[in-house]
């Protein structure tokens, strides 16, 4: 039984694979925000898509009041993810793993220093290089 069963060819589709926004997925109040998350991490938007296969409720370890999502992939938690930090405010501190790199964005004007959320979540990815990214000079 399925021994004539072939599946070579050319296979082509118009539609689409929609991943869920994150504010569909709960992670962002609404879409405003949405839009506003999308401005802030630019070309690396979809990459935190990607990694929203499961997400987690993390601690705000910094006290910032803080709502605190960690993302990931079954079987990849190791490899990849990301993390976004939503204050009581809207302020947003995210990363994502990109690659070799850890790519870290915020809201904040003085978003220099690495929240302690933020980096207790980056510690999981050794040999990955954290990147501060800055929206007016976006790196690709």
């Amino acid at each position: 039984m399925g021994g004539e069963l072939h599946f070579d060819g050319k296979y082509h589709s118009d539609v689409g694979i929609l991943e869920p926004s994150l504010s569909e997925k709960g992670i962002l109040g609404s879409n405003l925000q949405e839009e506003a998350f999308r401005e802030l991490t630019g070309l690396a938007y979809p990459l935190f898509l990607e990694n929203a296969h499961l997400v987690f409720t993390g601690e705000d370890l910094d006290g910032f009041g803080a709502t605190v999502y960690e993302l990931g992939i079954r079987g990849l938690l190791g490899f990849m993810g990301a993390i976004v930090m939503v204050g009581q405010d809207g302020e947003v501190w995210a990363a994502v793993t990109d690659g070799d790199l850890v790519k870290y964005f915020t809201s904040e004007v003085a978003g220099l220093e690495l929240p302690q959320t933020v980096k207790a979540w980056c510690n999981r990815f050794t040999g990955k290089d954290l990147v501060f990214m800055d929206r007016d000079s976006f790196e690709y």
